[in-house]
Formats: structure tokens, sequence, C-alpha cells
């Protein structure tokens, strides 16, 4: 009997429900091709995997040995989260797969590439976001030596000679693939509309927002949809981020339409279900939607809007008089059964032609010529000055000219106090499960 194969997933969780949606694709491609395995997370949430060394404390476990000894059990002050660890053993890993979004060479991705050349890790890249003009050596590396490499825009190979060189392919973005077929919707009459809310940057933050004078603009077209269409279709909000639902929730109340929204990503594949034609601003609000049969009405607003075309999404700019947004509603709705039937079979081709490129797909260890790109001299110096700053900070006998320095120094006794407390009982393990 074959062993199960581990994957390790460079994506995000809590953080944008689009780029779960592509992780969602992506396993469902994988898995297809070499049968269940071990789905594990290297999370690039900024939160858990901060874009910088500033918190190298939570990477480096040895300076946390060196201060509280066996109480790092019990009192332990590193990376928590349930996915790949910055000093992780990544020995058993039998396939590292990038999973979309734009967001896969910067700084929090190091690691992840660190742990890939170390180990010479073999590596599928399917469906990024972005590519740099002048990428780091590194990423030119493991992109050459990719098991397969694929954009979700064909823009994204304009001027990127490295790329093409390394033998990047246009794909649609593997959220086209993330809905199950059980739930693919088959549409004969537009009778209820998703309007996907979008935050304006007042309301939220960088990368969860939109400009706010694009939130007002297309506000004001939701504004005369709803009065204009209420009587005829049935509408109703999605909210994608936390931020957006205070406002989503004063707008919409206004029409007595509901507001669906969940912290969890797999609730979505309900929600744009309900829909016979989603609306948005969010590029994967389209996707996840087009991957049930649901076509979409897509407002570009930055160099992510080339991913639509991939969903055979309809493009709208978002200073369009209404009477354009309205006739392409129209225009929509009288086609949308051979819409419809079309998405579906271009989900299919596009699931036929991942697969049909990961043919022959092999686990063989793949050598790499080049530094692991945290142990560069600049990025390995920074490190080293970081940590030792910390160390400096974590002195008991250190001064404390400010107020944070005094509870830091009163935090630190408490937590040698415990351990001290902690080897004199010698208790046993009591963690729970």
């Amino acid at each position: 009997m074959s062993t199960r194969k581990h994957v390790v997933y460079s994506a995000t969780r809590q953080w944008n429900p689009g780029d779960e949606f592509i992780l969602r694709g992506a396993r469902r491609v994988v898995e297809a091709k070499i049968g269940p395995s071990n789905a594990i997370l290297y999370n690039r949430n900024p939160d858990v995997r901060p874009d910088s060394f500033e918190l190298a404390l939570r990477a480096d476990k040895n300076v946390m040995r060196g201060l509280y000894g066996d109480t790092e059990a019990y009192l332990r002050y590193g990376f928590h989260d349930n996915s790949v660890k910055p000093d992780g053993d990544f020995s058993f890993v039998d396939l590292a797969v990038v999973a979309g979004s734009p967001e896969w060479t910067t700084p929090r991705c190091y690691n992840f590439f660190e742990r890939v050349v170390k180990n010479a890790t073999p590596v599928v890249i399917l469906g990024v976001g972005y590519l740099e003009e002048t990428p780091p050596p590194f990423v030119v590396e493991v992109a050459k030596k990719a098991r397969f490499f694929s954009v979700r825009s064909e823009d994204l190979l304009v001027d990127r000679d490295w790329a093409r060189d390394a033998g990047a392919v246009y794909l649609p973005c593997p959220a086209l693939l993330a809905a199950d077929e059980k739930n693919e919707r088959k549409i004969d009459a537009v009778r209820r509309i998703a309007l996907v809310y979008s935050a304006p940057e007042r309301d939220s933050i960088r990368a969860n927002s939109v400009p706010n004078d694009v939130a007002d603009a297309i506000l004001a077209l939701y504004r005369r949809l709803l009065e204009t269409r209420s009587e005829r279709v049935e509408f109703f909000g999605v909210c994608h981020y936390i931020d957006e639902l205070p406002g989503a929730t004063r707008f919409f109340n206004e029409f007595g339409v509901p507001v669906f929204y969940s912290y969890d990503s797999a609730d979505y594949e309900e929600i744009y279900g309900r829909a016979d034609l989603t609306v948005s601003a969010r590029v994967h609000a389209c996707g996840l939607s087009a991957s049930l049969g649901v076509p979409g009405v897509f407002f570009g607003t930055d160099a992510r809007a080339g991913t639509c075309r991939g969903f055979l999404s309809e493009f709208l700019d978002y200073r369009a008089d209404y009477s354009i947004f309205e006739r392409k509603i129209d225009r929509i709705s009288e086609e949308i059964a051979p819409r419809n039937a079309e998405l579906l079979r271009h989900k299919r081709r596009t699931f036929d032609a991942y697969l049909a490129a990961l043919d022959g797909l092999s686990f063989e260890k793949t050598p790499y010529a080049c530094a692991p790109p945290t142990q560069t001299p600049q990025t390995k110096r920074r490190r080293l000055e970081t940590l030792d700053a910390i160390r400096r900070a974590c002195c008991v006998d250190a001064p404390a000219p400010t107020l944070w320095d005094d509870v830091y120094y009163r935090y630190r006794k408490f937590r040698v106090a415990l351990k001290n407390r902690f080897r004199s009982k010698r208790r046993g393990d009591s963690n729970e499960n």
C-alpha cells in the first residue's frame, strides 16, 4: 500500500475568503491527480506571519529556551498557529504548492522558500496573481524548477521574460474550481441577485477595502438598482470581511435587504449558491460564483481585474452611468441560461487543463542552486541584529527607562518564578487537546 502524501499549501486562513476559495480549488486539482493527501498550511495571514523580522522572537525557540528552560511547554511565547512553524521540520513534506494570491514572494513568504530550498522539496505554482519585475534569485530558481507554474491573468506575462523562461503559462484562477459539482446551479432566470459590499478605506484596512470614491460610486449604483428593481428581483447583500458589516448593514437595512457573512469561508458556497447573478468589486466573489455556474458583473478597480476574465465575468466601470449598468443587467438576464451552461463547461475544461498540466507529477527531490532566502547576507545580518536586541531586552538587570520596559521586566520576573515552581514540583504534562 502506498504511503499517504504530505502536501504543504502556501495560502492564508482567516484573512481574505478569496484566498481560501483559491486554496480549495488548488486542493481539488492536486488531490484529483495524486489522491487523498494530508493538507498542511503555510499560513501567510499578516497577523500570523508578519512581513518582517521585527517579531523574530516568535521564530527562535532557542532564545526562549535559554531564558525559560523547561517551562517552554507551559509558557510558550512562540508561533501558535496550526500551520508550518518558522523553525519547523519540513523534511517529511512530499510536495509544496503555492496556492494563488498576488502575495507569494514577499518577505512573509521567505520562510516557505527557505524550507523548500533546504529540503529540496518539489514545488507546484498554481494561479499566482502577481509577478515581480526583478524577483530575488531564489524565486527565479524555484520557479524554473517548479513541476508546473501558472498565472491567473494573461496580462501578468507581459514584459516578464523571467516567468516565460521559467515556463509560466496562463490558466484561469483555481478559485473557478472551488465549488463541489453537487452544488452547481442550473439557472433559467434571474430571480435573486447578490450585491457584494466593499468597505471604503475610511472604514477598513488596506487590502480589504477600496478607495472611498470607488465604494461611494458602487453604492450609488446599488441604490438606484434597489430603488428600481426590488419589486421584480430579490436582492441580498454579501460581506467578506468583518469591517464591512457595519456599513453594509446600515445600507441594506434601508431597503429591507438581508446581509450574509461568515467567518468560515466554506459557508460562501451556500451563500453564493442562492444567487442567479453576482455583482461585485471583489474578484473572488465572481470566482466562487462562477464555480457554481452563477455569472458575475465585476467592477474592476485595480491590477487584479484581469483575473475575472477567467471567470467569464462582465466588466463594468464603477464610474459608469446607471443606465449602462441597468442595460448590462438586462442583457445578462436575457442570456442567463446559455451563460450558466457555458460557465459550467468552462469550469470542466479548466479542470481538465490543470490535470493535464500535472501529468507525470514527480515527488523526487529537487536540488536548488541558490541560498535559502533568509540566509542571504542582508537578511541574515538583520535577523542576528534583531535577536541580539531581543536578548538585551530580556536581560533581568537591564535598566527600565520607560513604562513598557518596567512592565516587561516585571512580567519576565513573574515567568522566571513560575519556571522555578514548575521545576520544583516536577509536574506531569497536563496539556489539553
